[in-house]
């Protein structure tokens, strides 16, 4: 089994596998949870990561304004509603197949209080796991080079 794991291939194999396995618990986790982390950017811009309704999604705030009384790493998890975050809240500038762009302002409060325009791109979880799950299967299924599998056979025989 020690054979297996030997180069680099096999290795970045397992790491994206991994990688692949984290990804799809935060897939299954946004089902049932809407998650936004939230850390502002020298003082006035404000960039969130959420995790809602099968998708993720970075936004930058350019201007918060001076309402932010926190200087660290925010973190809210609020139980999923039945009509998205994404779809309740922003102006969509393109939107198709679980991508989007908007650039508009939030109807409702959100996690924090009082935002203003920002930008938002927002992805869907399968186009992360897709690609993904498909180099780690090549990493991990590709033939070994000539001369390791040389040396494989040499150690299995001996």
């Amino acid at each position: 089994m020690r054979v297996f794991f030997r180069g680099w291939k096999r290795k970045a194999g397992i790491a994206t596998l991994a990688l692949t396995c984290l990804i799809t618990v935060g897939w299954m986790r946004s089902i049932v949870v809407a998650d936004f982390l939230a850390y502002p950017l020298n003082q006035t811009p404000l960039l969130e990561v959420a995790s809602n309704s099968q998708s993720i999604g970075w936004k930058i705030q350019p201007d918060a304004g001076s309402d932010l009384s926190w200087d660290r790493l925010d973190w809210a998890s609020l139980p999923a509603e039945p009509v998205s975050w994404w779809e309740a809240n922003f102006h969509w500038v393109w939107r198709q197949y679980g991508f989007g762009v908007a650039d508009g302002i939030e109807h409702t409060s959100g996690v924090l209080p009082n935002f203003e325009p920002s930008t938002i791109v927002v992805f869907p979880y399968w186009s992360l796991i897709l690609p993904l799950t498909m180099l780690s299967s090549y990493l991990l299924l590709s033939q070994p080079p000539k001369s390791l599998s040389a040396t494989t056979d040499r150690d299995v025989r001996s």
